[in-house]
């Protein structure tokens, strides 16, 4: 068809304008003045974004923990940064100029539009949506949306942040409160039938009137049971250690002293089996600053170990040294039934077991050692094992950072077996058990002893026996039938000043603040003897009449924590 000259000058025209509008566009790509293009593709609009736009605030996102694109009002990624890429599994090249909706969830689409929509305007605060992986799994998210003009185009800037690792962790955070629930729970059903049991054999030990063959049978009755009272402590204190609850106390300790009295403690053990313990003290330094309660812990776990470890008539040499003038070094060394080399770098790990005949006869969960080893790296020291091999003994070396403060108090640490006793005090004890057995030997033995006490099995009981009589002091378990000790104790401190003690199965770090957040003077976990609750006792009315405050301290051989006596 023949064109006029009007027409041909038209069409010169336009081609013209293009020309410079597509020379324009160049000139301003180089000069960096464009952030993103418009492209139509199969007559729908596609936004490109540009380099250089802004480089700072680019590289912010770049680098963020969340997730970040850039949306156009269609739903095209026009950008997204390395993140919400890594989000969805999916490359950025093969994200970029695809529609977001493409990666929502069925179910989520018809409310992340009116998101996007409303974000054109608005921001939005984050809402939760279902994300598709390229795998196909899902991922909760919160998302985001703020209103973004890129190159005069509308679009929104969407931030997602991926809740799947917090939901885990908020699930696994509630699965260690179970298993510390639960472990509470164990411990207390565990040590509540053991109190009875501890109390009686510890008192008919000491009996005179008894045949001494009948008075060692009761000796090695009370000695198993507190084997089984250290298990139960081992698995609460792995349990601390996991979760990075163990808690320190730090003071001036002479290790000699804590050593000797750790060797005292052990004394009936060594002897039974005829053992020759050799000490060699060359350190001049023996100063440490830490937990006295706990290094003693670990202490005992190794010479126990060697002690358990020794064919009858052996040998156990402890040697305390100075490495240095920073270090202290402790080595016990037996020789006993030897550690095979393949297991000398995984008798430190929790349930681990030298694998022999003996080792298991002797019995334990293998934790002692891990917990050790943890004890002892906490206080900056270090702790190893060595083994010519079986049948040739084993020695372990623990090192620890001296320190220049002096110790200014002896060391005094006891377990219920050697607790002096106490002024020959008579109290009016209020005790509240519901144990049937527990209260009345616990009662019995207080009775023998010249205290007055009168027995109630639940907080109401125990209240009302409170308000109608007057008593020196309150010994209370925990767990009740109608309510807590804690419950207990809070009400009788709004009314009066009778000091309480905590006598209870349940022993881990929070049972022990909740009873001081209660008003208790001490918690003691049991079981216990009736010579160690007698200091306990005296120790507790002592500090009420002189009004005396003391520090927390806590003994990890009996297992009591002292609080500051309540206002």
């Amino acid at each position: 068809m023949h064109r006029s000259s009007s027409d041909l000058e038209t069409e010169n025209r336009d081609l013209r304008a293009r020309l410079e509008a597509a020379e324009e566009m160049l000139r301003a790509i180089r000069s960096d003045e464009v952030d993103a293009l418009v492209i139509e593709q199969g007559g729908a609009e596609r936004v490109r974004t540009l380099g250089g736009a802004d480089e700072a605030y680019r590289t912010f996102v770049e680098v963020m923990c969340q997730g970040a694109a850039t949306v156009a009002t269609d739903g095209s990624i026009l950008y997204c940064n390395p993140h919400f890429a890594q989000l969805l599994g999916r490359p950025v090249d093969r994200i970029i100029g695809s529609s977001v909706f493409e990666l929502v969830a069925a179910e989520d689409e018809g409310g992340f539009r009116a998101l996007l929509w409303e974000g054109i305007s608005a921001s939005c605060a984050g809402r939760p949506f279902a994300l598709r992986r390229q795998d196909g799994s899902a991922i909760s998210t919160i998302i985001t949306a703020t209103p973004l003009c890129v190159g005069g185009t509308s679009c929104v800037l969407i931030v997602l942040t991926d809740l799947t690792e917090r939901e885990a962790r908020i699930s696994a955070e509630a699965a260690n409160r179970a298993k510390d629930r639960f472990l509470a729970a164990l411990s207390h059903e565990l040590r509540t039938p053991l109190t009875p049991v501890v109390m009686v054999v510890s008192a008919l030990e000491i009996d005179a009137r008894l045949p001494a063959d009948v008075r060692d049978d009761l000796a090695m009755v009370r000695r198993n049971v507190e084997l089984e009272t250290r298990l139960i402590d081992d698995l609460l204190d792995l349990s601390r250690v996991i979760s990075g609850k163990l808690r320190l106390r730090a003071e001036p300790i002479s290790a000699k002293a804590l050593i000797e009295n750790v060797l005292d403690m052990v004394s009936s053990d060594v002897n039974q089996k005829s053992l020759k313990l050799r000490c060699q003290w060359d350190a001049s330094k023996d100063c440490v600053e830490g937990d006295s309660a706990r290094l003693q812990q670990v202490v005992w776990n190794v010479i126990k170990n060697a002690v358990k470890f020794s064919a009858e008539r052996g040998e156990i040499a402890v040697r305390m040294w100075n490495r240095d003038d920073t270090t202290l070094g402790l080595e016990i060394r037996d020789q006993g039934i030897g550690i095979d080399a393949a297991m000398l770098s995984s008798i430190f790990n929790a349930f681990e077991q030298v694998e022999t005949s003996a080792a298991r006869g002797a019995g334990g969960l293998g934790l002692g050692l891990t917990i050790a080893k943890a004890i002892v790296e906490m206080h900056g020291g270090n702790i190893r094992a060595d083994s010519d091999g079986p049948g040739k003994g084993a020695t372990v070396t623990i090192t620890l950072p001296l320190s220049t403060a002096a110790v200014s108090v002896p060391l005094s640490l006891t377990t219920p077996g050697d607790t002096p006793a106490g002024p020959d005090r008579k109290f009016r004890i209020l005790l509240v058990e519901d144990h049937q057995e527990t209260a009345t030997i616990l009662k019995k033995l207080l009775e023998r002893s010249g205290h007055r006490v009168a027995i109630a099995h639940t907080v109401g009981s125990a209240l009302r026996s409170a308000a109608a009589e007057q008593f020196d002091l309150v010994i209370s378990d925990i767990g009740l039938p109608d309510g807590t000790g804690h419950d207990l104790m809070k009400q009788i401190r709004n009314t009066s000043r009778i000091p309480g003690v905590a006598l209870t199965g349940y022993g881990m770090e929070d049972d022990l603040n909740r009873s001081r957040e209660f008003g208790f003077a001490e918690h003691v976990v049991k079981p216990v003897n009736i010579a160690h609750l007698q200091s306990v006792m005296d120790r507790v009315v002592a500090h009420q009449s002189s009004n005396r405050h003391e520090t927390v301290s806590s003994l990890a051989a009996d297992k009591t924590l002292s609080f500051p006596a309540p206002d």
